[in-house]
């Protein structure tokens, strides 16, 4: 696994198109890879402060296509030792920006559809199951806000849409290594195209 940091210039009209709309994002950035995101093991986070943004890109291998306009690569770093260093036990502060979501069927309409979870302790309740099935447990987690970001299909495919994250921070133990790899790599919880699930670690 490969991890890279973007620069995104925010003066760029490109640049502010693709913070306008999730969907457009992630067309930018899959231009970096030859196939789709699941194919590629593509994994994001954006990060915003008032005058720049950064997108952090887990990915199974490096970018090799060019940035879109108005964003630059400041850096990559292969994952191998980090995974390799992964035991149970292993304590991580970790940062998340997950969907917290539950399916529930829509009236005159074949699929369910998400609905975030309303309550901070349903939520909590989300993020430990996400762990005991993902190879860790919680030590402590607290919520820090939350993002909404809009985004916009074609008529034919839903036209206009919206995704809700909510920004957890904590730290965690490793109980399974092998499960909890598997998390770092393919994330937590559903909306992987538009930015959520990615887990930024530190050792503790």
């Amino acid at each position: 696994m490969i991890l890279t940091k973007l620069v995104l210039d925010r003066r760029n009209p490109a640049v502010r198109q693709d913070l306008r709309d999730c969907q457009d994002l992630h067309r930018s950035l899959m231009r970096l890879f030859g196939e789709d995101r699941r194919g590629a093991g593509v994994l994001y986070r954006l990060r915003l402060n008032d005058s720049s943004a950064s997108v952090y890109l887990l990915s199974e291998d490096a970018p090799t296509g060019a940035p879109a306009a108005g964003m630059t690569i400041v850096g990559s770093c292969a994952m191998d030792e980090f995974f390799s260093e992964i035991a149970e036990g292993k304590r991580f502060g970790f940062d998340l920006l997950a969907s917290p979501c539950k399916k529930v069927s829509a009236e005159g309409k074949k699929n369910s559809q998400r609905r975030i979870l309303r309550t901070e302790e349903e939520r909590r309740q989300w993020l430990a199951a996400k762990g005991a099935a993902g190879g860790f447990e919680l030590l402590w987690v607290r919520e820090s806000g939350q993002e909404h970001r809009l985004g916009s299909h074609d008529a034919a495919s839903g036209g206009k849409f919206a995704v809700d994250g909510i920004h957890f921070c904590g730290a965690l133990r490793v109980t399974d290594p092998e499960r909890f790899r598997a998390s770092v790599r393919e994330g937590i919880g559903p909306e992987k195209a538009y930015g959520m699930g990615m887990l930024l670690l530190r050792a503790e």
